[in-house]
């Protein structure tokens, strides 16, 4: 206990001197009230299909095994100000989703035939400002800012913390401390913001001879932030080192990261196709995923600022998937393995 007091008083005390007497020196979120951030976040995303078993009824059945690759880049912007502040978290919050953007790639291949299908992702929320009231410390409630047309279900799935904050101790700790959190907490990490309706532009789904929508429009969901449900594991973070950046005290934060998920993704799948305006005549259409990663992030906390001044996240995932739909009286589909490179960054800046 000792150790760990003079360790902490020695962090707090460099923080204080290399951020030019800043009264806050914790690795705690306590921004200034008011205060304005623009977050912007990028995730990268190159996949390939291992496996593959067609399906019959449940039963694997012979045919040619094509060759299946594809990649996906996400960037996300907004605007946030911290209206009113309660211990750790925002009290209310303001959001302007000022970018919300992306593409997905497709490269198809077999018995001498291919396709490569790009798709471009657009989001209603650009350019949309939300307003979060977190009153309640259990739940953050969002509505559209005075005078917003957008449908009110886009703010079904939006969540409030964009900050991190997830990965923050529990308790207080200096550098070269490690601590450990609880995977099931870190669903708003891999999915910053929370379902941002992010797919494919209407109309951007072409007709092939090769694919049908449901196979385009779902490769959109080989994406960290898409299979982000049910989270379990642990990631095992240390307080590397204080840095400083222009005049800043910064902390760095190493991360050492290990999850599984399972997403049904069925529902998000006919959400897409509705989005590309691309009807599929496939009937009863299911999708799940079980998703397993490793890999490596790091974390830079402002500890004068007491927010985030920038991450990156590296992970290397198998996703093993079944997809399956009815023709006529038979349930037909794929079940097939895939293995995923994926990087998530952000950086975080006063406007």
């Amino acid at each position: 206990m000792l150790n760990l007091t003079l360790r902490t008083t020695a962090t707090l005390v460099a923080a204080l001197t290399l951020s030019g007497g800043a009264t806050e020196a914790e690795l705690t979120f306590h921004p200034a009230k008011d205060s304005r951030a623009r977050k912007e976040f990028s995730e990268s995303v190159t996949w390939r299909i291992t496996e593959l078993t067609q399906l019959l009824n449940g039963e694997p059945v012979t045919g040619p095994i094509p060759e299946i690759t594809g990649s996906s880049e996400r960037e996300w912007v907004t605007l946030d100000q911290y209206v009113e502040l309660a211990t750790g978290r925002p009290k209310r919050l303001d959001r302007k989703f000022e970018k919300l953007r992306g593409q997905s790639r497709l490269d198809f291949e077999v018995s001498g035939m291919s396709e490569n299908v790009a798709t471009p992702l657009v989001s209603p929320l650009e350019g949309v400002s939300v307003e979060f009231d977190c009153s309640e410390e259990s739940a953050c409630k969002a509505r559209f800012a005075e005078g917003s047309t957008a449908p009110s279900t886009l703010l079904d799935g939006l969540a409030e913390d964009l900050d991190l904050r997830a990965l923050l101790p529990l308790e207080d700790v200096g550098v070269e401390d490690r601590w450990t959190i609880d995977a099931a907490k870190l669903a708003r990490v891999l999915a910053p913001g929370g379902k941002l309706a992010l797919g494919p532009e209407r109309g951007s789904i072409a007709a092939s001879e090769l694919l049908d929508p449901f196979e385009i429009a779902t490769t959109v969901l080989c994406a960290l932030s898409e299979t982000s449900d049910e989270l379990s594991g642990e990631v095992e973070a240390l307080w590397r080192e204080t840095r400083e950046d222009e005049g800043r005290a910064l902390a760095v934060i190493e991360l050492e990261w290990k999850s599984a998920a399972k997403c049904d993704a069925s529902k998000r799948a006919l959400e897409l196709m509705e989005a590309a305006d691309a009807p599929t005549q496939r009937k009863d259409c299911a999708l799940e995923f079980a998703v397993d990663s490793e890999g490596r992030g790091e974390l830079v906390w402002d500890l004068a600022a007491g927010r985030a001044h920038a991450f990156e996240l590296e992970l290397e995932s198998t996703l093993a998937c079944e997809m399956l739909w009815s023709e006529g009286p038979a349930r037909v589909g794929y079940r097939f393995k895939v293995a995923a490179q994926s990087k998530l960054e952000a950086s975080f800046e006063a406007p």
